[in-house]
């Protein structure tokens, strides 16, 4: 019991002292102190306040303004690109460089929701207006927003999370030749429709075509390992050879009956309600990686393993 009052009066503690070191933050912040060694483009920290950095600034403005004419954000981000325009540059406590690198898709849309370029700074939940200069003006600001805004509804793209285990049943599973994961998207609506696909992440933050992999519609996908999976169901051979022998070696694993038990499975897969069919695509499939001119599908052993116990009601 005098444990557990030490323990409740330690958590206490920590919990106070957490809570008082927020306040302290957001009463600097009240004051315009900035916290951290990283401040944003077209800023530098001067005494923990926030003083423009003129050159830095005009990049900034330049960016704001190329925003609203350009046809696109990919043409923009390929633009700063050719320029040599880098995020900012910044050197840590312990002496150490970072920052500096080439703007992609999802740095350039962080510098423009920044609103520490209207004079504002962020604490307690909300933004206020700070006393650091402000280098973007508001009817700047709202322009680039509403085009923002009316490019999302235009393109498919939003903030909000789209994507769900129903609809992209091999999330995080999908690769490619680079060794990124391919992202879930769904474009905007076509004549009531919404289009599926997995997306090379490059594609995404440089634009379309620059990982020099497909963008894959979900649906084609899932047909393609539908079909992979009901042939591998009609003849396991090859399957069976990536089992582990303390399964086949088990004096009550019969393969030819194991063989047809699969095969009785294959004929009533399309069969299955939706939910059960992507329990066990992700049983089987454990990787499936994308080049530029063929699919290599990976199955999980421990997943077939787990479906022939399932068959047979044996213990694995």
């Amino acid at each position: 019991m005098t444990l557990n009052l030490l323990t409740s009066f330690a958590q206490f503690e920590r919990e106070i002292a957490g809570e008082r070191g927020r306040e302290k933050r957001a009463a600097s912040r009240r004051q315009g102190f900035w916290y951290g060694s990283a401040s944003p483009l077209s800023y530098a920290v001067v005494q923990q306040k926030l003083v423009v950095e003129p050159q830095e600034a005009a990049v900034v403005r330049d960016i704001f303004a190329r925003f609203l004419t350009q046809p696109s954000v990919t043409a923009l981000v390929q633009e700063l690109a050719e320029r040599g325009v880098t995020t900012k540059r910044w050197r840590t406590k312990t002496a150490g460089l970072k920052g500096g690198a080439t703007f992609d898709r999802n740095a350039l849309y962080k510098l423009l929701n920044n609103r520490v370029y209207l004079g504002e700074l962020f604490y307690d939940g909300q933004w206020h207006a700070s006393t650091h200069e402000a280098i973007i003006d508001r009817g700047l600001w709202e322009q680039v927003h509403e085009r923002k805004a009316s490019r999302a509804r235009r393109t498919g793209v939003s903030n909000r999370q789209q994507s769900n285990e129903e609809v992209f049943w091999l999330k995080g599973r999908v690769f490619g030749t680079d060794q990124h994961a391919m992202k879930p998207w769904i474009s905007s609506s076509r004549r009531g429709r919404h289009y599926t696909y997995y997306v090379p992440q490059q594609d995404i933050a440089l634009g379309a075509g620059q990982s020099g992999l497909p963008r894959l519609p979900a649906g084609e996908l899932h047909a393609s390992l539908l079909a992979f999976l009901h042939q591998g169901l009609r003849n396991p051979d090859t399957w069976f050879a990536a089992l582990a022998p303390s399964l086949t070696q088990r004096a009550d694993f019969d393969r030819e009956s194991i063989t047809q038990r699969l095969q009785n499975f294959e004929q009533t897969f399309d069969l299955l309600f939706p939910g059960t069919q992507r329990r066990l695509f992700r049983m089987l499939v454990d990787k499936v990686v994308v080049g530029k001119d063929q699919i290599v599908i990976h199955i999980r052993p421990q997943g077939l393993m787990e479906l022939i116990a399932e068959l047979l009601n044996l213990q694995v």
